[in-house]
């Protein structure tokens, strides 16, 4: 999305990224092991 410049921000940096989406595996992974943790 263009910002209210109408420039197109940069993506972040690909290190951002899979860092972000660790994380968010992380937190799948947490809920995964509570949900058959019973």
């Amino acid at each position: 999305m263009p910002d209210a410049k109408g420039k197109i921000p940069e993506p972040p940096p690909l290190a951002e990224l899979t860092k972000d989406a660790r994380d968010r595996l992380d937190k799948m992974g947490e809920e995964l092991d509570r949900a058959t943790a019973d």
